[in-house]
C-alpha cells in the first residue's frame, strides 16, 4: 500500500513539473503556429514550359506569386537557384487594379520591363497604401539563360508578389492589431493587411 501511494505521489510530481514554465537552460524554438482558419481552396499555378521566352517567363513567375499555398515553389522554378534563395515572397506586395497579365516589354536580351495598373501596396508590416486613380507600376526583370531556358536572375528591389484584382481577397484580408492606449484604459485598433497562410503567425 505504501509502495502505491509513494508511486502515485512521484507521478503527480513529475505531472506538476511538466506543467511548469522552465526557469533556466537555453531557449528552445517550438513548433510553427499555423492558421486556425485553414484555407479551404488551393490555388497553385504551373511553373515554366520549356522553349519559353524571357517575357513569357518573368509573366510566368507573377502569376504563380498568386499560389494560395504559401510555398511558391512553382514560382520559384522561374528564377536562378541563386535569385530563388534571397527573394522573399512576403516583401511589398503590390495590389493590381485588374486581372490582365501584366505587359512585359523586351529591352534587351537580357532585360524585361512589366507594368500594370495599380490599386495600391503592402509592406512587410502589412500597411496598405492605396495607389492614385489610373496609377500604374512598373518593375523590371534582369533575366539569363540557364541550360538553354530563360531564367529570372534580378529582382526589382523589394520585389514581393504582384497579386491580381480577383486574387486580392483570396489571398489577403484586414485585420485589426490592438495596441494598448498610454492615456486611457483602453486598445487601438490598427488595420493592418497580411497574407493568410501561416495567419496566425503573422499576426503575432
Amino acid at each position: 500500500m505504501r509502495i502505491r501511494a509513494l508511486a502515485m505521489a512521484l507521478a503527480a510530481l513529475l505531472l506538476a513539473g511538466c506543467g511548469g514554465l522552465a526557469t533556466s537552460g537555453p531557449v528552445e524554438p517550438g513548433l510553427e503556429v499555423g492558421s486556425s482558419d485553414p484555407l479551404d481552396l488551393r490555388v497553385v499555378f504551373p511553373g515554366p514550359v520549356a522553349g519559353a521566352g524571357q517575357e513569357s517567363i518573368v509573366r510566368g513567375f507573377i502569376r504563380a506569386g498568386g499560389a494560395s499555398d504559401g510555398v511558391y515553389d512553382n514560382a520559384r522554378k522561374f528564377l536562378t537557384s541563386q535569385t530563388s534563395e534571397v527573394w522573399n515572397p512576403d516583401e511589398t506586395l503590390v495590389l493590381l487594379a485588374g486581372d490582365e497579365a501584366p505587359s512585359a516589354t523586351l529591352l534587351n536580351p537580357a532585360t524585361v520591363k512589366v507594368t500594370a495598373a495599380a490599386a495600391g501596396t503592402i509592406d512587410t508590416d502589412g500597411r496598405y497604401t492605396a495607389a492614385a486613380p489610373g496609377a500604374t507600376v512598373s518593375a523590371t526583370f534582369g533575366v539569363t539563360s540557364v541550360g538553354g531556358e530563360w531564367r529570372i536572375e534580378v529582382l526589382p528591389e523589394g520585389m514581393g508578389r504582384w497579386i491580381s484584382r480577383s486574387d486580392v481577397t483570396r489571398l489577403v484580408q484586414p485585420y485589426s492589431v490592438h495596441y494598448v492606449s498610454t492615456s486611457v484604459r483602453s486598445v487601438v485598433p490598427d488595420v493592418r493587411w497580411f497574407p493568410l497562410d501561416k495567419l496566425a503567425t503573422r499576426l503575432a
